[in-house]
């Protein structure tokens, strides 16, 4: 359609439309460096130890590319410690908005064909704070944790977790799968909720007793004091022993505080 035929109607709609194309492209989620490509999946094993705060991780990559093309592998503060990648090349770089880095390239060769590698790492961070964890491997179509931390009793969360699957462990750990979406992404560890509902009531009790004789009859006043030291007591009964054919005995009343009492 020619300039001269334009109505104000319409170059408002293509205003509207350039001004929602500029706001999607600047919140989309981010991708890898100018130059470099995203990996196909990255899988680690987290170990975090409370004691001395540290970050402990075996992990495994898998790449599709042509010889020249270059992958993020991890970023500092993460200190690798040990790599197994046949045909790729580990460097380290100084990478603009990421810092200094390990990248994996794929050697150059005379045919330009497009391969799949994969390899093996493993790293340690220190100092870890567990309300934030970072994630400092590079980007990936996939990218899964399996997380094992040394205490019980904690919630995993993420910032750019799509599911947090928490996995069976014993009475010392707290284990996780963590499926984490694109973009730069933490994982946060908080001490989990107590619903005492559903756990198994156990509780303790505490006995004091006081006898006054009088002339014939023997005056009894017995505290019981209840502690609960796992789930809740809802109800509680009290059997009082009847005693020998000769000796008869009455309970005249009965007091508690929040929780009913039967007493038989």
């Amino acid at each position: 359609m020619p300039l001269s035929n334009t109505t104000p109607a319409s170059r408002t709609i293509a205003t509207v439309i350039a001004f929602l194309a500029i706001t999607l492209s600047s919140t989309s989620f981010a991708g890898p460096p100018n130059g470099f490509n995203a990996a196909d999946s990255i899988t680690q094993q987290w170990n975090i130890t409370r004691t001395d705060a540290r970050l402990k991780a075996t992990s495994s990559i898998i790449v599709t590319g042509q010889p020249g093309d270059q992958f993020t592998l991890l970023k500092s503060p993460a200190v690798l410690t040990n790599f197994n990648g046949e045909g790729l090349r580990l460097t380290k770089h100084d990478i603009p908005n990421e810092g200094l880095s390990y990248v994996i390239s794929i050697p150059l060769a005379n045919q330009a064909i497009a391969k799949t590698f994969t390899a093996t790492f493993e790293y340690q961070l220190e100092a870890i704070n567990l309300d934030d964890v970072p994630v400092l491997t590079g980007s990936a179509a996939v990218q899964q944790i399996d997380l094992t931390y040394d205490e019980a009793g904690w919630d995993i969360v993420g910032s750019t977790a799509v599911r947090i699957e928490q996995l069976e462990a014993d009475e010392s750990s707290t284990k996780a799968k963590v499926l984490l979406g694109p973009g730069k992404g933490s994982l946060a560890l908080k001490p989990r909720v107590r619903d005492v509902s559903s756990e198994k009531t156990q509780f303790f009790v505490e006995a004091s007793n006081l006898f006054l004789p009088g002339p014939g009859v023997v005056d009894g006043r017995h505290r019981l004091n209840i502690r609960t030291s796992q789930g809740q007591v809802s109800e509680l009964n009290v059997l009082i022993p009847q005693g020998s054919p000769s000796v008869r005995s009455a309970v005249r009343s009965v007091r508690g505080s929040s929780t009913p009492i039967v007493a038989g």
